[in-house]
């Protein structure tokens, strides 16, 4: 009895000996990714970040009964590896109490200091009634979080031939961050050779597990990850992708591309200021068969530049050269660009507007519908002159309709006497006259 009471106390303290490091980096840590206190015995940097998913990945690899390399400097890490396996094993075998619990996790984090591969393993294969899916995939993000910054070519190797992924789930923010701070070239071309064999191969190819690709991921969790160490023009253009990409014959699925461009368009807008980044889409432009997809970020910039006091009608121009001459993107071009530009110099953007209509009158009705709206409670009169401005009968008298019965609810006396001295259409003005008498303050 004596015998196995002293057993048990020496092995707890061999756990919580082992353990406390990575415990106190689980604590401290206050973002995912962050370094332990003492990142210690990182690797030096080798070719193994531009290591293709098919070459030989270094040990350890997940899932493999092969033990670690014994650490010269500890010749009693197998027997330790051995007991806190124990303990992982026992715990999960018994209810979901605190007092099983505690024990279990404090294993494991003593498991991922010597062995972090099978500290997931056996994490994963813990019994649903001991721990949820939830929690184990938390705590392995924090496993791979420090193991990612103590060594991350080591984590990097696990992430290609982890069996419970393939290397074809998004990689791990963690090792993404790690790599990026080292060495960022580096850490995009590891991200490359991700897109490229997650998502090799024609327009609604299949991937792991059956699943559509923009069905499953987007590119933009990859540019979070990346986003805080891109400073320059530069380091965007690492980003930018390879001649073949989108192409089938090697590179990127052309499902991913117009997803791609519109994260790399985002992140730019969010890493450098306006000008800088509108001259990077003047050096790189964007590509013209997905307009919608440049739409939102180049307003987002256009944005940010009136706020800088920057001419919004070279923007304007701009975004609407980069959207190429058909109609329906231009159309959603000159609707985003009055909606930003008359909040805050609404004059400026109906001289604009009325240029543009001149210019593409098919692209300009729901544009000039849009402004009137704009004005309506401002100068509701000058909202009517637009709304019967526009191009094209059916969207001017869909506009009119719409538009006049908003005044009318706001001042029917003054609705009324423009309407009796308006030039509209005598249709028009007879149905337009129904909401005077059908609103409340009609007569």
């Amino acid at each position: 009895m004596k015998s196995a009471i002293f057993s048990f106390f020496i092995t707890l303290g061999l756990v919580l000996a082992v353990s406390f490091p990575l415990r106190r980096h689980l604590r401290n840590s206050t973002a995912p990714g962050g370094s332990p206190e003492n990142p210690a015995r990182i690797r030096p940097a080798d070719d193994s970040y531009a290591r293709t998913p098919d070459q030989p990945a270094a040990s350890p690899v997940s899932g493999s009964e092969k033990p670690p390399d014994p650490d010269p400097a500890d010749p009693a890490q197998p027997e330790k590896i051995a007991a806190l396996t124990a303990m992982v094993r026992e715990y999960a075998s018994k209810r979901n109490t605190a007092e099983n619990i505690t024990p279990w996790w404090t294993a494991i984090c003593g498991l991922a200091e010597l062995d972090p591969v099978l500290a997931i393993r056996l994490l994963r294969g813990t019994p649903r009634g001991f721990v949820s899916a939830h929690s184990q995939s938390g705590n392995a993000d924090s496993i791979v979080a420090w193991w990612a910054a103590k060594d991350p070519d080591a984590a990097l190797a696990w992430y290609w031939q982890d069996p419970d992924t393939g290397g074809f789930s998004p990689p791990p923010g963690e090792i993404v961050d790690t790599l990026a701070a080292r060495d960022l070239p580096r850490a995009v071309s590891f991200l490359k050779q991700w897109f490229a064999r997650r998502w090799r191969g024609g327009a609604g190819s299949v991937t792991h597990n059956g699943l559509k690709a923009m069905e499953v991921f987007g590119a933009q969790p990859v540019f979070k990850a990346l986003e805080p160490h891109l400073r320059t023009p530069g380091d965007l253009e690492l980003l930018l992708p390879e001649a073949d990409a989108g192409t089938g014959t090697g590179g990127w699925s052309a499902d991913l591309m117009p997803g791609y461009w519109q994260s790399l368009a985002e992140t730019a807008g969010r890493v450098l200021p306006p000008a800088e980044a509108r001259a990077f889409f003047e050096k790189h432009p964007f590509p013209p068969d997905w307009p919608e997809n440049f739409l939102h970020p180049a307003v987002k910039l256009m944005d940010s530049a009136l706020k800088e006091k920057q001419d919004p009608g070279e923007w304007a121009d701009w975004i609407l050269a980069s959207v190429g001459t058909a109609v329906q993107p231009r159309t959603q071009a000159a609707v985003h660009l009055v909606t930003a530009w008359s909040g805050q110099d609404p004059e400026a953007a109906g001289h604009w507007l009325r240029a543009f209509a001149e210019s593409d009158p098919a692209s300009a009705p729901l544009a000039m519908r849009t402004y009137a709206g704009a004005v309506l409670e401002e100068d509701p009169a000058a909202a009517m002159q637009w709304a019967a401005a526009i191009p094209g009968e059916t969207a001017r008298r869909l506009a009119m309709l719409q538009l006049f019965p908003k005044w009318a609810e706001q001042d029917a006396a003054a609705a009324r006497a423009w309407l009796d001295t308006s030039n509209w259409p005598p249709e028009i003005k007879r149905l337009a006259g129904g909401a005077l008498k059908a609103g409340p303050q009609g007569s």
